[in-house]
């Protein structure tokens, strides 16, 4: 299998975040030493092995997962969910309970949590409504691994893009977020992200947050962050990485067509390493 360590300097991995809320993520986000694995998937199919090459990576066919489906409304999304884990050898791959006290048994009985696409916006909104932020961040920093696809990959950064999104356009605040899960800080996940051409959205996103790493994930496309900030490509790429870490602009009004300069752009296919996206 193709593959590209992106080995991830020491950046003061986790800013201070501007939008409202975000203050606690901030605070309340896991060091960077201890989280669980981190399989982040940009939809549209998964790369040919990502499901067999996780399970390596954990405890192989003994790997206990816990599949969340609440992004999608479509009948049977759970099982849908399933299937790739199971046809991969996973023994034991259970559908996440719709009410906090059975999920939060099955959290604790899980190796894996995977969420599905769909919604973001959805899946988020479900999370709060059962209070399941907090179990799940400090879940992955006792050592969870966690993962997702579509929606499932775009809520693990501490800001999620909610969709909407000037796409024609580069102007200023021209993305709208919200707070996220916080499981990879410093970096904002956009997902499909060449197949649906969502350049517009992260350049906004990071020009407005340009301490966050802008990560674009395509389609069979993903990546591996292991504990020790290493993230590996895998799929048919490449991944973008939007790094507005020295960027120099000029205020303008909202709306109006951004002016910053010093953005760096590298697009990072499987089995070439880069040293960029903070873990």
């Amino acid at each position: 299998m193709h593959r590209s360590l992106l080995r991830l300097w020491a950046l003061g991995l986790v800013s201070l975040l501007s939008t409202s809320g975000c203050e606690t993520l901030s605070r309340s986000a896991p060091p960077p030493d201890r989280p669980g694995l981190l399989v982040v998937a940009g939809g549209g199919g998964a790369p040919p092995d990502l499901h067999r090459e996780t399970l390596s990576r954990l405890s192989g066919v003994e790997t206990r997962i816990l599949i969340l489906p609440w992004a999608s409304e479509r009948e049977g999304a759970g099982e849908r969910g399933r299937l790739p884990w199971l046809e991969a050898g996973a023994r034991t791959v259970r559908i996440a309970a719709d009410e906090r006290g059975p999920f939060l048994d099955q959290l604790g009985a899980s190796d894996l949590l995977w969420m599905t696409g769909g919604s973001q916006n959805r899946l988020l909104e479900r999370i709060d409504a059962l209070g399941l932020r907090e179990p799940i961040r400090d879940a992955h920093t006792g050592g969870l691994a966690v993962g997702g696809s579509s929606a499932g990959a775009a809520v693990i950064s501490p800001l999620t893009l909610t969709g909407e999104a000037e796409l024609d356009a580069l102007l200023s605040e021209g993305t709208r977020l919200v707070p996220g899960l916080g499981l990879w800080p410093g970096v904002i996940i956009d997902q499909h992200f060449l197949a649906r051409r969502r350049w517009a959205r992260l350049f906004a996103a990071v020009a407005a947050h340009p301490d966050e790493v802008g990560v674009g994930i395509d389609e069979k496309t993903a990546v591996f962050v292991d504990r020790g900030g290493v993230v590996e490509v895998i799929g048919t790429g490449p991944v973008v990485v939007i790094d507005a870490r020295e960027m120099r602009s000029t205020p303008v009004a909202t709306g109006a067509p951004l002016d910053a300069r010093e953005i760096r752009v590298h697009l990072v296919p499987a089995g070439s390493p880069f040293p960029g996206a903070p873990r």
